[in-house]
């Protein structure tokens, strides 16, 4: 007899190493600084921490600023597959 286990969605999960890292010393801390390379995983951190902390409710907010448009879709597309699984929902608005 097998036991069937039921796979259950998860909206974000930290990477081992520095991503788990973080989230570990961002419970702890007020500021983190989190560098490395490109596609180190620091932006995926960024909305990974602020969904650990949507249980706040809708007083819960947070800002994410890149340099350029380009990066700045990257992280949205991202959270298009983050939030949806936690209730959330994309507002546009004016890219200034």
């Amino acid at each position: 007899m097998s036991l069937a286990v039921k796979q259950v969605p998860v909206a974000w999960r930290p990477q081992h190493g520095p991503q788990s890292d973080a989230c570990a010393a961002a419970d702890i801390c007020q500021e983190l600084f989190y560098g490395g390379a490109v596609f180190g995983g620091k932006s995926d951190f960024l909305l990974g921490d602020f969904a650990s902390d949507i249980h706040q409710g809708p007083a819960w907010s947070g800002v994410l600023f890149r340099q350029t448009s380009p990066e700045l879709e990257d992280i949205i597309e991202r959270s298009h597959e983050i939030f949806p699984y936690l209730g959330g929902e994309y507002l546009v608005g004016k890219s200034t």
